[in-house]
């Protein structure tokens, strides 16, 4: 099986870290770009459109431009609009939680992810 294109939207340094790790236990091999930000995570997704990833993880509390918006401008692009996006927040907000499915995520986590959740995750793309 081909390896998972993963954009993780992540400004955290150490959130980083423990996604990845959460890949190594998880024994899913990925290629995974981080984008530290919402706006280089549009920048990112601009650039690569004929060639999206497979799953986006994102964060909600982004410098720049917030999960939120980058959520939206997502949805809007008709190149982009079915790419499977994942949010993965510290946030376990029931309100957050309903906007975030309301705009069209796929999946809701809260931090951490765990290896279990990553795999049926993964396994549901």
């Amino acid at each position: 099986m081909p390896a998972q294109r993963i954009l993780l939207v992540e400004d955290l340094e150490d959130d980083v870290f423990f996604f990845k790790r959460t890949f190594k236990r998880a024994e899913v091999y990925a290629e995974i770009e981080v984008a530290t930000d919402g706006a280089k995570a549009i920048d990112f997704l601009t650039r690569h459109a004929e060639t999206p990833p497979d799953v986006i993880f994102l964060d909600l509390k982004l410098p720049n431009q917030n999960g939120f918006e980058v959520l939206a401008w997502l949805k809007q692009n008709p190149a982009l609009a079915n790419t499977k996006v994942y949010i993965l927040t510290s946030s376990g907000e029931p309100r957050e939680q309903q906007q975030a499915k309301e705009m069209g995520a796929d999946d809701y986590f809260v931090k951490p992810l765990l290896p279990e959740q990553l795999r049926e995750a993964l396994a549901r793309h």
